[in-house]
């Protein structure tokens, strides 16, 4: 730049457009150097691997591939999803497999008249005689809330995490099945309508 100004050359417009070129140069890279830096804490800090099931920002599935800038992550209907690191480091991440127990919640509803310590014991027989439900955390059975058509319990057995899924189907099933041999109704909703009507006088 000192040699073109000693030559009579005006660097001032020369000075100007480097430094648009900067700004825009700048501008572009900077989602790319907050995914670096994201990649590199998500590298670092590690809250999830590979083989992970995962989700954050909208996807879940699971992690196939980490790097520097993006993360990718294959659907349980096949579909692979790139998703910026940035993204990710600035979200929730929700890490399904990095312990080796979850809780399986089922929620199970009765009807009004049932027998309510009968209902916790059919439901406790169908959790201890299963064999993927752990022993310790001890599996458990509250009635939670009283609903309009119904009473509500739900069932809280710990299992292996990679039974997850085939537990809480299989679970179902045998409840419904136990409850029908056992005689407890399922109920539906149900409303109770009563319609008024006025007497008119007679003329």
């Amino acid at each position: 730049m000192i040699s073109l100004a000693t030559l009579g050359v005006s660097i001032g417009p020369i000075i100007a457009g480097l430094g648009v070129l900067g700004i825009i140069v700048g501008l572009a890279i900077q989602d790319t150097l907050k995914d670096f830096a994201a990649g590199a804490m998500i590298l670092v800090h590690r809250p999830y691997d590979i083989d992970d099931r995962i989700k954050c920002k909208g996807a879940d599935g699971i992690v196939k591939k980490m790097n520097f800038f993006a993360t990718t992550i294959l659907t349980f209907d096949n579909q692979k999803l790139i998703v910026p690191n940035g993204q990710i480091w600035g979200d929730t991440i929700v890490n399904y497999t990095a312990n080796k127990a979850r809780r399986v919640d089922v929620t199970v509803s009765v009807a009004y008249d049932t027998d309510l310590d009968k209902v916790h014991s059919v439901l406790m027989q169908v959790l201890t005689q299963h064999d993927s439900v752990l022993e310790k955390p001890e599996p458990e059975v509250h009635m939670t809330s009283m609903a309009d058509s119904a009473i509500v319990f739900v069932l809280k057995p710990w299992v292996k995490t990679e039974e997850y899924w085939p537990t809480l189907w299989d679970l179902n099933v045998k409840v419904k099945k136990q409850l029908d041999q056992e005689g407890i109704e399922i109920p539906f909703p149900q409303r109770v309508i009563t319609l008024k009507s006025e007497g008119k006088e007679e003329q």
